[in-house]
């Protein structure tokens, strides 16, 4: 609609708006919102100026009626960032993304602004359609009338339904206490300080890291501890964002807080301390000493039964530790293992990759998307290891090279990869070559069987983006130069989305090896080879070891899809939810909220455009003067939280037949997603996930409720 010089709309809030942003061509543009109760609706409102510029722009949006309350409105903020994201579309100057308290501005000639209009619906509101009017106005404000008045009405349709105030997805971020500490200049334990802070998140359905580990919400006393702060944040904190997902343990660097055991004295080992535990008999005081009792112990010990007295410990979790290189896995083990023997009732959390070393010590494992692969999934959900031990298990392996694997790949770890996991029984590990193979220079793998095995079959399961072109397999005996075997060879593709592929060979005749060669000479996709796994021959395996079943969550890395870099495609922000759902993962984690580079920290002051040496991948939520400033990235990202509330509403009714209609069952149970779609096609998601909704919301109503009793504006 527009007013003489002024031009206004409406635009959806997945759609960026620009400085240089024109009125859409189509003529007919959609100002219809829907939502449950309890949820959060936003829409986009545009203003141009023409020619002229407009002064002292101010706009009002009343409440709909007596049920819903007045919208909260913004202004949408710009953000320059000095190069594009590994996720990112395009290369421009300024990025839409800080959203600031509303205010009224002056608009330049031909100049666009947009302001985020954001409704609540409250859970007693009642079903049923309103009307909700945003005014705009421009120039001298007189007691007769404004120089340009212009208004958008918007129907609002409340749904039948409610989604739960408690997010049924679990989500954990860290949240960076020592910049808001440094930018504000709050104490680190001052409730009241930090409710501002607290109170900023809570609309977000985000589950957030309170304590940073550091001495502050816990202070170690002479044989003690004082956890009386932590406990007040936590219990704000978590009431008032009704988290879901509670960290206790201050993050992978909270329990350095705490003094290790001493390795070398025997009665403060771990395992000593554990049986010690199991068998009461053994907690005598070692010969010359006193009782040891780990430091930690009576910590967790105390946490848990606070959380269990508030019915909590089904939302805690506890990271002890970053998954460093593999030369210390040992240690990311013992530190699990020390929290384990401690308190079993609060469940370990760990991201990284799925790997044997860790199944026994982690009850949540946070993997990337890249890594995600559904039978992993269902053993991990299961209970059952990740290896099946053959019958005949390698005794060595070698290997011309060991390397990481390539980026295209989605590489993201700091170690190299050893030869003897594509050969380990666990089709999760592999091996990859440092060097691209070629026919002067192959790469190859050599197995040493601990006891011969005669047979007329190999099977060759690839590394996903590691697949090799050109495969021959040698016979190795000691005093007789290798002999190549005349393998034929079938490709077989993977049976599930995310599987491997994998290469079965056949010999006219079986064969008994000891010692095999398996060597590269082309790959398929021009960088090095990797392997899963070598199986001889149709062995009998063991059965899988059974331990605690492990809860799947997903690991959200930078390079992967989806992406919170400020420059990706805008649906990235609001699918991490929906690719829970498709893979069935119970919660996700990411890098932060509020990783604020240290120039924010110094200027303590923005202007128009907000200057980031970085794209902001662990920036949500930007530092402002009364508290913290939200994000689109944050606000789309709260759409997809409620989102996944309709997918799961709407599961539970096709599963119990309520809902038939094929269209919304292939919506509730969608395809797989992949770590490397295309910016393109995260445009195409972004256009039909509004249709979706609104076919699962109507499809979880009941048409047949009147409509709430609420006061329709004049």
């Amino acid at each position: 609609m527009s007013a003489g010089a002024m031009d206004i709309w409406t635009v959806s809030p997945m759609e960026r708006v620009y400085p240089d942003s024109v009125r859409p061509k189509q003529r007919f543009i959609d100002e219809h919102l829907y939502a449950a109760a309890g949820e959060y609706e936003s829409v986009q409102l545009v203003i141009r100026a023409g020619d002229e510029a407009l002064e002292n722009v101010r706009v009002t949006a009343p409440a709909p009626d007596n049920t819903i309350l007045a919208p909260v409105l913004r202004r949408v903020g710009y953000v320059s960032i000095p190069k594009m994201s590994p996720r990112g579309i395009e290369e421009r100057d300024l990025w839409p993304d800080p959203l600031y308290d509303y205010a009224p501005f002056d608009l330049p000639p031909n100049t666009a602004a947009a302001l985020w209009v954001t409704y609540y619906i409250p859970r007693d509101a009642g079903p049923g359609d309103r009307t909700g009017i945003i005014r705009v106005e421009t120039g001298a404000v007189s007691a007769e009338k404004s120089q340009k008045t212009a208004e958008i009405a918007l129907k609002i349709t409340v749904y039948d339904f409610e989604i739960p105030q408690v997010p049924s997805l679990r989500t954990a971020f860290p949240l960076d206490r020592k910049a808001v500490r440094s930018f504000y200049g709050i104490d680190d334990t001052d409730l009241e300080a930090w409710k501002p802070i607290y109170e900023s998140l809570a609309p977000y359905r985000l589950s957030y890291r309170v304590w940073d580990g550091t001495e502050g919400l816990v202070k170690l006393t002479d044989g003690g501890f004082d956890a009386f702060a932590l406990k007040a944040h936590l219990q704000y904190a978590a009431c008032s964002a009704h988290m879901s997902g509670i960290d206790v343990g201050g993050g992978p660097g909270g329990l350095g807080l705490f003094p290790a055991p001493d390795a070398s004295d025997p009665a403060q080992d771990p395992l000593q301390a554990y049986l010690r535990n199991a068998a009461p008999w053994l907690m005598d005081a070692p010969p010359g000493g006193k009782a040891y009792r780990d430091p930690i112990e009576p910590f967790l010990n105390d946490l848990a039964d606070w959380l269990e007295a508030r019915n909590w410990l089904d939302r805690a979790y506890i990271e002890p530790v970053v998954l460093p290189e593999r030369a210390l896995w040992q240690t990311v083990r013992d530190k699990a293992f020390r929290v384990r023997i401690h308190e079993n009732r609060i469940p370990r959390l760990l991201a990284a990759d799925v790997h044997p070393f860790f199944e026994r010590y982690t009850r949540i494992w946070a993997m990337p998307l890249c890594r995600y692969d559904p039978h992993a999934d269902q053993r991990l959900r299961q209970g059952m290891s990740l290896m099946d031990m053959p019958e005949a298990p390698a005794e060595s392996v070698a290997a011309s090279s060991s390397g990481r694997l390539p980026r295209a790949a989605g590489a993201h770890e700091s170690y190299v990869t050893v030869c003897s996991e594509a050969c380990d029984g666990s089709v999760f590990t592999y091996w990859v070559s440092e060097r691209r193979p070629t026919p002067k220079k192959p790469e190859w793998l050599e197995v040493k069987l601990k006891q011969p095995v005669k047979a007329d079959t190999i099977r060759i399961i690839w590394k996903t983006g590691c697949e090799a072109a050109v495969t021959d397999v040698y016979k190795v005996e000691e005093r007789i130069a290798p002999r190549r075997l005349d393998f034929e060879w079938e490709e077989y593709p993977p049976v599930v989305a995310h599987g491997q592929t994998w290469l079965m060979g056949t010999l006219e005749e079986p064969q008994e090896f000891s010692t095999l060669r398996l060597e590269f000479s082309e790959s398929c996709n021009g960088g090095p080879v990797g392997v899963s796994e070598v199986v001889v021959g149709e062995a009998e395996v063991a059965p899988p070891e059974r331990f605690a079943p492990v809860e799947p969550w997903l690991f959200m890395h930078e390079e992967d899809f989806p992406s919170f870099h400020v420059d990706a495609a805008a649906a990235e922000f609001r699918l991490a939810p929906w690719v829970c759902h498709a893979q069935r993962m119970s919660g996700f984690m990411h890098s932060g909220l509020n990783k604020w580079p240290e120039q924010w920290l110094l200027q303590r002051n923005f202007s128009a455009v907000v200057e980031s040496p970085n794209s902001l991948n662990g920036v949500l939520f930007y530092p402002g003067p009364d508290g913290l400033v939200p994000s689109i990235r944050a606000e789309l990202l709260r759409d997809g939280l409620e989102d996944y509330e309709y997918l799961r509403l709407a599961e539970k009714a096709v599963d119990s037949g309520k809902i038939k209609d094929k269209k919304l069952v292939e919506t509730v149970r969608p395809e797989v997603y992949s770590a490397w779609i295309p910016a393109e096609r995260v445009e195409k998601f972004a256009e039909t996930i509004p249709t979706q909704r609104k076919a699962l919301g109507r499809a979880l109503s009941r048409p047949d409720r009147r409509a709430g009793k609420g006061r329709q504006p004049k």
